[in-house]
């Protein structure tokens, strides 16, 4: 049987993440703005 963490390295090593999918780099990009003014680092 495979290693779990070793299939995931291998697979996060050769394959690009895709945030545009299912409006991913939106949210995303809402949640670090909303950390960052959560920790005062953005007004």
């Amino acid at each position: 049987m495979a290693d779990k963490v070793k299939v995931a390295r291998h697979f996060v090593s050769n394959n690009s993440a895709n945030f545009d999918v299912l409006d991913l780099k939106a949210r995303i990009s809402q949640l670090t703005s909303f950390i960052k003014v959560a920790n005062g680092m953005e007004s």
